[in-house]
């Protein structure tokens, strides 16, 4: 029989080894934005990103939204069609521009929300308006009881709205090999 130690309200995702072989994990349920930097072409972060979903799903403790221009998690529609726990999935700009507003209109409150989305992809494909207020979701997430978990290939960034990257607590590099490398926003590695 398995027994799981989490808190029923604890949500930790593994992500990997760092260079000294320690895990690389992330809780879900701290409250804090992720940036997940990696190579467009690589699914480094699909099994991370699948068993947050599937943990948040099955745990109850957020309402799932997916921006997934990508769409690396499509089987998570089939989730939002059955009725389940999972709020919004988006693939095409309208689908995610009313996904952002959605997000937009839950002012703060006891809701518990997490955001998954393809950064660099759903940015390109969004209008300015609605970057803006993707931007601002992110910005605004603790007052809003949201967590934002987004993956980048692009880690110049120069091309997003200002402010949105600075908005992310917690940025994970993958780095040359199999070695993954977390730092909070101060630089700092955990």
């Amino acid at each position: 029989m398995c027994r799981s130690q989490d808190r029923a309200d604890s949500l930790a995702i593994p992500f990997g080894r760092d260079g000294e072989g320690n895990t690389v994990a992330w809780t879900v349920t701290a409250g804090r934005n992720l940036l997940v930097h990696q190579r467009d072409t690589e699914n480094f972060p699909n099994l991370p990103l699948t068993l947050m979903a599937t943990g948040v799903l099955s745990k109850g403790t957020h309402e799932l939204f997916v921006a997934d221009p990508h769409h690396r998690h499509h089987w998570l529609a089939g989730y939002r069609d059955a009725g389940e726990r999972v709020s919004s999935w988006a693939a095409d700009p309208d689908e995610i521009g009313r996904m952002l507003a959605e997000l937009d209109s839950a002012g703060a409150g006891p809701r518990r929300l997490l955001l998954l989305a393809g950064l660099s992809t759903t940015i390109a494909k969004l209008d300015p308006p609605d970057r803006q207020r993707l931007t601002g979701l992110v910005t605004t997430a603790r007052t809003r009881n949201l967590t934002v978990v987004a993956t980048s290939s692009d880690h110049g960034a120069r091309w997003f709205p200002d402010g949105l990257i600075a908005a992310f607590d917690d940025v994970l590099v993958r780095e040359s090999g199999c070695s993954t490398v977390y730092r909070n926003p101060l630089g700092h590695e955990e």
